[in-house]
């Protein structure tokens, strides 16, 4: 897998690159996917997860993960690590 941070196929239906929302839930999982938080052992992926901020979502060649938050969703592509961060603003969730 990649070291780099990637971030392909994104989908926002707000078409906003933040979204109103503090956790994201997986709807749907296809190949191998993982959460990764900071100094914990790295989860695989299912269907109704919850993904806090601050936790990174990884997916191998195979993976492809679809989160739902609040009205807004986004697709994980395949070799693809992506972040979840707060962002500046209060309400708001920014995806690195």
């Amino acid at each position: 897998m990649k070291s780099a941070l990637f971030l392909t196929g994104l989908l926002f239906l707000s078409s906003a690159q933040a979204c109103h929302a503090a956790n994201w839930l997986v709807e749907r999982v296809s190949g191998v996917a993982w959460a990764v938080a900071q100094g914990r052992e790295q989860v695989r992926l299912q269907p109704r997860m919850s993904i806090p901020e601050g936790v990174t979502i990884a997916t191998d060649a195979s993976g492809r993960v679809r989160l739902v938050s609040d009205g807004n969703a986004m697709m994980v592509s395949p070799n693809t690590r992506a972040v979840v961060v707060p962002a500046r603003r209060s309400g708001e969730t920014l995806v690195v």
